[in-house]
């Protein structure tokens, strides 16, 4: 069954999602993995954990206005990190909600909880970023030239805020150096930022 029609919106279907006679145009798993660009898998996981509920003609899958529009949420959902407990969620309240005031303010809610958790991620991607690139410049002019060692770990504690002890770059210039010198290098351990939930979907696609 080809599919030529756009997504209903919320899971309402719109006339678009009519056939001439009026019926309400049904899909195939097919019709939805190629509109979507998901394997029929990933469709059938969504299925299992309740997010979509197809009706059953013998041994096939028809898929509704209202159940494309859902698969639609759903990757949405899986794409601004969004867990599947929180997309059954706010699918659930569409289902209660029929003003849909709830479902919005919900979706308000955890969109900014969202966007939240990602600029503290951003933040600390940005922290590790610089401090990376610092000890990079470091390793890099002590090798031009092994006499500014000092001047370039002095640079280097500058850039990341002198919370990192930096010591001799390497074995070599450890055992060439004085005793009262530091052991050899150790590179600044990297900052972790705070990780998206894993996707616990089968498939990559979102």
């Amino acid at each position: 069954m080809s599919d030529t029609t756009r997504p209903a919106r919320n899971g309402a279907a719109d006339a678009t999602d009519r056939t001439p006679a009026g019926r309400e145009r049904t899909y195939s798993i097919a019709d939805l993995a190629a509109a979507f660009g998901v394997t029929h898998r990933t469709i059938r996981y969504y299925e299992d954990h309740g997010l979509l509920s197809p009706r059953r003609e013998g041994q096939v899958r028809v898929y509704s206005a209202t159940d494309r529009a859902r698969l639609s949420w759903i990757l949405r959902g899986k794409r601004v990190g969004f867990s599947l407990a929180e997309i059954a969620e706010l699918l659930d309240l569409y289902s209660y909600d029929r003003d849909r005031t709830a479902q919005r303010r919900r979706t308000l809610e955890k969109c900014r909880e969202r966007i939240a958790a990602l600029t503290r991620q951003r933040d600390d991607i940005d922290k590790t970023l610089g401090e990376l690139t610092a000890f990079c410049a470091l390793v890099d002019s002590v090798l031009a030239d092994p006499s500014v060692e000092a001047e370039a770990r002095a640079r280097f504690q500058a850039a990341v805020g002198g919370g990192i002890v930096v010591r001799p770059c390497d074995d070599a210039t450890a055992a060439t150096a004085s005793p009262s010198q530091d052991p050899p290098v150790q590179a600044p351990e990297p900052v972790s930022g705070s990780s998206a939930e894993a996707d616990p979907s089968p498939d990559p696609e979102r």
